[in-house]
């Protein structure tokens, strides 16, 4: 079985060489003050690719800033058998690229990746009703727009904090 894995990871590391190979079930690129990339979730006979995304600031990678799953044409959860993966691989390709696909190139625009922290904060269930997942985008927002020492970035992030806890004052007095 993880031998299988590892061929389908080659895979799609030729699919995306910008990305370096992290561990057995993960691939991963530097991306500013932290990493992006895929690790692959082993699900009975099949693997699901995930876009994640770790901060560098921390002592170790195990806590995922975020975690992105991807969906096929049918709007159902990319999960991918091991006996079909040549024959799925293409159209994996295309819905990963789809979905995601600006944010593992060899450019990647720090618009991109905070409008899919945005997103996530607004419509995640698991992240929008839990405070610490909330402060971990918005620490990994602002000494991301440090990082880049971008003014206007991080005049934006800390207009965001401040909408994010004025709505925290809100659900308090609720």
């Amino acid at each position: 079985m993880i031998l299988n894995l590892v061929i389908r990871i080659k895979d799609w590391k030729k699919a995306f060489p910008m990305l370096s190979r992290y561990s057995s079930n993960t691939l991963l690129m530097k991306l500013g003050v932290g990493l992006i990339g895929f690790k692959f979730q082993r699900i009975y006979g099949s693997y699901r690719p995930l876009l994640v995304g770790y901060p560098l600031y921390e002592e170790d990678i195990t806590f995922s800033v975020f975690i992105e799953m991807f969906y096929n044409k049918k709007h159902l959860t990319l999960d991918i058998p091991f006996e079909k993966h040549q024959q799925m691989f293409q159209d994996a390709m295309d819905d990963v690229k789809s979905q995601h696909g600006n944010l593992l190139g060899e450019t990647v625009n720090v618009k991109d990746l905070f409008d899919l922290l945005k997103h996530k904060q607004k419509y995640d269930m698991l992240v929008c009703h839990n405070y610490c997942s909330l402060t971990e985008f918005l620490k990994y927002k602002l000494i991301t727009a440090l990082y880049l020492n971008n003014d206007a970035l991080v005049q934006q992030v800390c207009m965001d904090m401040e909408e994010q806890t004025n709505s925290w004052d809100d659900c308090m007095e609720r």
